[in-house]
C-alpha cells in the first residue's frame, strides 16, 4: 500500500498541477478523434490563466496527492465554482496509481467542497476519445448530458 498525503489550497499550488497536466495533455492528443493539433497547441501556461480568469468570479480549489516516501506528486484535482455552477476542470492520477482508489478520492474531495459552496450544477466535461471514463464518472452520479460540435479549423480539414 502507499502512504500518500493530500495538499489542498488555491492557485499557490498551480505550479505542482503542471508537470502532471502536461502528461494528461498527452493523453488527450493521443486519444483524440478530430482535435490532436490544436490540444498539442495548448500549453501549461495557457491552461492556467483559463482558470486564474475563471476564478475571478468565483472561487479555485486544487487537491494534490503526494506520496510520503518520495514527496513525489501522483495526481490532482482543479475545481472551480461561482455561486450557482462548479465544474471539475481537470483530473489526473499517474498510471502506477490507478485502480488504487486515489481518483475516487479526489473526486470526493472535490464534490464535498462543491457542496460546501452550495451550487446548483456540477459539471465535468470528457473529452471524445475518453469515453471509457463515463463508468468513473457515472459512480459520482454525472450521466452525458449534451454533445458539443465543434468545426474543425479549415486548414485542418481534409
Amino acid at each position: 500500500m502507499v502512504n500518500i498525503r493530500f495538499l489542498e489550497g488555491g492557485e499557490e499550488l498551480l505550479e505542482q498541477v503542471g508537470p502532471l497536466w502536461k502528461r494528461l495533455n498527452e493523453h488527450h492528443q493521443n486519444i483524440s478523434t478530430h482535435f490532436s493539433q490544436q490540444i498539442h497547441q495548448v500549453t501549461f501556461a495557457q491552461r492556467k490563466e483559463h482558470w486564474l480568469q475563471e476564478t475571478k468570479s468565483g472561487q479555485l480549489r486544487i487537491d494534490l496527492i503526494q506520496t510520503e516516501d518520495s514527496n513525489k506528486f501522483i495526481g490532482y484535482c482543479v475545481t472551480i465554482c461561482n455561486q450557482t455552477h462548479g465544474e471539475i476542470e481537470s483530473i489526473f492520477v499517474d498510471d502506477t496509481y490507478r485502480k488504487m482508489g486515489f481518483g475516487h478520492l479526489l473526486m470526493k474531495r472535490a464534490l464535498d467542497w462543491l457542496d460546501r459552496q452550495s451550487v446548483k450544477t456540477k459539471r465535468v466535461s470528457v473529452a471524445v476519445g475518453n469515453e471509457q471514463v463515463f463508468q468513473f464518472y457515472e459512480q459520482f452520479g454525472f450521466l452525458p448530458r449534451a454533445i458539443v460540435l465543434e468545426q474543425i479549423s479549415k486548414e485542418n480539414f481534409n
